[in-house]
């Protein structure tokens, strides 16, 4: 959901997001000593400044950043050593930047295609060896995501002669996508 005004031809929006993802990274070996980890990215909630120009036939391209906060599920072991793991839920703050477009397919209805890319703060986490001492591993994660969904806005959008008074206000938007997620 967001909220937007043109100047001319220019628009600026502030929109939010709220994500429930299932990206996950899992990595493990046989070995005894070796590490058995995973990280899941499940809740993300953003907020991003957009800028963009609108062009004939009232299609918007624009530009996004922003701030997210995503909440990641990490295991982290030594396989012979179980009961030292890390196993615990991390927040996370990320700088969002991406851009997309909205293309009018009806008076109230647009397309949206959206690409982002996440770029989360370091965080570490500590489980113990073999000897009970505590190791540390970081964590670095990345997310990018492309997304096509329907928005609506209240107000009508005349497609013909791309009236940018008319299209001021608030709009909500469904989308669907694919993603990666690394570290």
């Amino acid at each position: 959901a967001g909220y937007g005004t043109f100047f001319g031809p220019w628009y600026l929006g502030l929109e939010s997001d709220y994500e429930s993802s299932g990206l996950e990274v899992n990595h493990g070996k046989d070995k005894p000593d070796a590490q058995t980890l995973s990280f899941a990215g499940e809740h993300n909630t953003g907020l991003d400044l957009h800028l963009g120009r609108l062009l004939p036939g009232g299609n918007l391209i624009y530009a996004r950043l922003g701030r997210v906060r995503s909440s990641f599920e990490t295991y982290n072991t030594l396989n012979d050593y179980p009961a030292g793991a890390y196993n615990d839920t991390d927040a996370v703050w990320g700088m969002r930047y991406g851009v997309g477009a909205d293309v009018p397919l009806n008076d109230h209805v647009f397309l949206r295609l959206d690409y982002g890319v996440t770029g989360y703060d370091d965080y570490d986490v500590h489980f113990l060896d073999e000897l009970g001492a505590v190791q540390t591993a970081e964590y670095s994660p990345e997310r990018s995501v492309f997304r096509l969904g329907l928005g609506w806005r209240p107000n009508p959008h005349d497609i013909e002669s791309v009236n940018t008074e008319r299209q001021q206000g608030f709009y909500a938007a469904l989308l669907l996508g694919n993603g990666a997620l690394q570290s």
